[in-house]
């Protein structure tokens, strides 16, 4: 899913903390939600720990205690599929727009409001 995120302008009376991480005016981002998925190029680790754990990358939320491998299967398995998106990303002719994998995203421009 991608949608458009319109992130709050500075508030002034914030305090010094939270002001570092605001921007001064209203900006706009995009917000890409990707789901667990399992696919041939994984590593060698995930296709292991996924034959011994059938369920995996779709085991039920209702048991929110993941030991060590299992956090560690799905971080894994995270990094692994953004950072392949990433390798699949890239540039259109036009300049001002990012194609991934056949979806046309535009680019982010800094302090551009919405």
């Amino acid at each position: 899913m991608i949608a458009s995120i319109k992130y709050a302008p500075l508030n002034p009376g914030a305090s010094p903390e939270g002001a570092a991480a605001r921007a001064p005016q209203e900006e706009c981002g995009l917000l890409v939600y990707l789901t667990t998925t399992f696919f041939k190029e994984l590593s060698a680790d995930l296709h292991g720990y996924r034959q011994s754990h059938p369920e995996f990358p779709d085991e039920p939320t209702s048991d929110q205690f993941f030991d060590e491998k299992q956090f560690e299967a799905y971080r894994e398995l995270g990094y692994q599929t953004a950072w392949r998106m990433m390798l699949e990303t890239s540039d259109t002719a036009s300049g001002d727009d990012v194609n991934l994998n056949g979806v046309r995203l535009p680019k982010a421009k800094a302090g551009a409001p919405c």
